[in-house]
């Protein structure tokens, strides 16, 4: 057949030379395709590495008292979360990253930068870290707890410990 026979093919003169894309753009997932997969592959397994180290590195500053230090590492560790994540279990966030954010409102309470740490706090419950006793116990979240706005938003995402419309029923009933 004659290159007249096939009509105009001068769209089909930008398609890029490089084998990746000819491959993909013909259907079949051959070398090229392969090596860019096993490349990517690579550089989410190294990436996942790092932030392992970062953390890591974190722990080990906030252990020593460092917590201005280990909040840049805990935070260097949430930028690198990877884009649109999903877990085995289908959660949408790494571990690493909701144990970071609950660690950035460690660091921030011992800090005494209460706002912030509520804030971060919240961050770690909206990625799904729910030991809720763990949160009313550690002893690195003290000044967070000593907040009013502590139970309310404890209260968002948790169990009210105590009812409080309960115990001004008891109250009214039994008085002070």
């Amino acid at each position: 057949g004659n290159v007249e026979d096939f009509g105009d093919l001068t769209d089909m003169s930008n398609v890029s030379d490089d084998a990746f894309l000819r491959e993909r753009n013909s259907g079949n997932v051959e070398g090229a395709t392969r090596q860019l997969q096993m490349k990517n592959y690579a550089k989410t397994k190294e990436l996942e590495a790092q932030r392992g180290e970062l953390f890591e590195l974190g722990l080990d500053l906030f252990r020593k008292g460092e917590y201005r230090a280990a909040l840049e590492q805990f935070e260097d560790v949430i930028g690198l979360e990877p884009l649109n994540y999903m877990g085995d279990d289908f959660s949408r966030y790494t571990l690493e990253y909701r144990l970071s954010h609950y660690n950035v409102a460690c660091c921030l309470s011992k800090l005494e930068e209460i706002d912030p740490a509520l804030q971060a706090l919240q961050e770690a419950m909206e990625s799904g870290f729910e030991a809720f006793d763990q949160i009313r116990s550690d002893p690195n979240l003290e000044n967070v707890r000593a907040s009013d706005r502590f139970n309310v938003l404890m209260d968002m995402y948790d169990e009210p410990v105590i009812n409080a419309s309960a115990v001004k029923m008891l109250k009214s009933i039994f008085g002070k």
